[in-house]
Order: structure tokens, then sequence, then C-alpha cells
């Protein structure tokens, strides 16, 4: 039994001493430097990107903010010298086609939102088409639509609701705005409702 003892520590002994000596001539790096040397390799790229998206968002806010001022031709001017330049760009395409339905130009604004629901299935072009559906009586269009899009996003829900609102099938709706409801209990509707109630 003391010999089974004596062997084991001699191993364990053994190990300790070998690793010792592969601390020494084999160090190993330091991982809390090595994440410092790649913030530091990567930090100003990383920079530069989240400006040029940042300055990205500002002017495709300020398309927006001109179309939603309802300032079409300086919006339209924009997005057509862009699109000459990258006509495959979706998000122009969007623009495009709210402005075509701000002038009520709405089988326009239909070919470019399909254009890009053709592109990609879930962007906001198939809400854009959506509302247009809506606007043009074509309820049942403007639910397939807001089903696809509630499919991903329950926030839909709502857009549900008030459509199924509008054709007077008044369990449509409220099942939908519960949905909706149950996602967001803290919602403006939700305070409306509790009003309503009391």
């Amino acid at each position: 039994m003391k010999k089974k003892n004596i062997t084991v520590l001699s191993l364990i002994a053994t190990l300790i001493f070998l690793g010792l000596v592969i601390n020494i001539f084999f160090k190993r790096p330091n991982i809390v430097e090595k994440i410092n040397d790649l913030r530091n390799e990567i930090g100003p790229g990383l920079d530069s990107f989240n400006r040029k998206l940042h300055a990205e968002n500002i002017f495709f806010d300020s398309i927006q903010h001109l179309i939603d001022s309802k300032k079409l031709d300086g919006a339209d001017n924009i997005v057509t010298q862009l699109l000459n330049k990258n006509h495959l760009d979706d998000g122009l395409h969007v623009f495009k086609g709210e402005i075509y339905d701000a002038r009520m130009q709405y089988d326009s604004a239909l070919k470019e939102y399909d254009f890009v629901i053709s592109r990609i299935q879930y962007s906001n072009a198939l809400a854009n088409r959506a509302a247009l559906f809506i606007k043009l009586g074509k309820y049942q269009m403007g639910i397939e639509d807001y089903k696809k899009l509630y499919e991903v996003n329950y926030d839909y829900s709502y857009q549900l609701a008030q459509t199924f609102e509008l054709l007077k099938q008044k369990d449509s709706a409220f099942k939908y705005y519960n949905i909706y409801l149950e996602h967001y209990p803290d919602s403006i509707l939700q305070k409306k409702m509790n009003l309503k109630e009391k």
C-alpha cells in the first residue's frame, strides 16, 4: 500500500515538475493581452464603420423626412440620382415607392414594392405594400401581406387588428388586438382600453 502511495506521489510530483518546465520554456500567450491587441487592431476600422453607418442612417432619415413633409420633388431628385448610380439598392426603391404612393401613382408604387419584395421577402416594402392595398380597398391582399409579416414580427398583429376592424370582423380584430397586447402590455392601446372600461 505504501509503495502504491509513493508511486502516485512521485507521479504527481513529476507532472508538476513538467508543468513548471513547460511554463518556463514555452510561455503561453496572455489571453488578456491578445484580446487588447485584437481590439487595438480592429477598433479603428469598427469606429469608421459605425460612423459611416450613422451617417447613412441620418441621410436616409433626411430622405424620409422629405417624403413625410411632402417635399416630393426634392426627395425624388435625390432618390433618382442615387438609383442611377446603384439601381439595385432596395432601400432606394422603397423610397421611390413611397414617393409614388404620396403622388397617388399607386401602380408605380406597387411595382417598386414588388421589385424589392422579389429580392427581400420580409422588407419594409411588404409593410408599405400591405398599407397601400388597404388604402386601395384591396383588403384581402393587404391582410395576406400583414400575415406574412406577422409570422416574423408580432408587431403586425396591430395592423391586422385594425384592418379586420375596418372590415367589421370584430372577432378577428379582437383576436389580433389581444395578441398585440400579450406582447406589449404597457402599450397605449392597453391604456385606452382600460379607460374605456372605467
